[in-house]
């Protein structure tokens, strides 16, 4: 995971999780859907995965958490 912090805007930017990669000849690595999430200083993100029958697992989504 990179994170990139932007001093101006008080910001970071939190490049999402790389997909698992599912070494098959016959299966197609699928990558993940999201790629990075821009926060607030006082944000987090929690990554929402999928996992696919061929078992092989990319980020879908995201939520992000306010931080008291």
């Amino acid at each position: 995971m990179i994170v990139t912090h932007n001093q101006e805007n008080k910001t970071r930017i939190v490049t999402a999780p790389q997909s698992s990669l599912f070494l098959s000849l016959t299966a197609t690595n699928i990558p993940s859907t999201v790629i990075s999430v821009e926060l607030n200083k006082n944000e987090s993100v929690e990554w929402i995965w999928t996992m696919y029958p061929n078992g092989q697992e990319a980020v879908t989504g995201y939520n992000i958490i306010t931080n008291s």
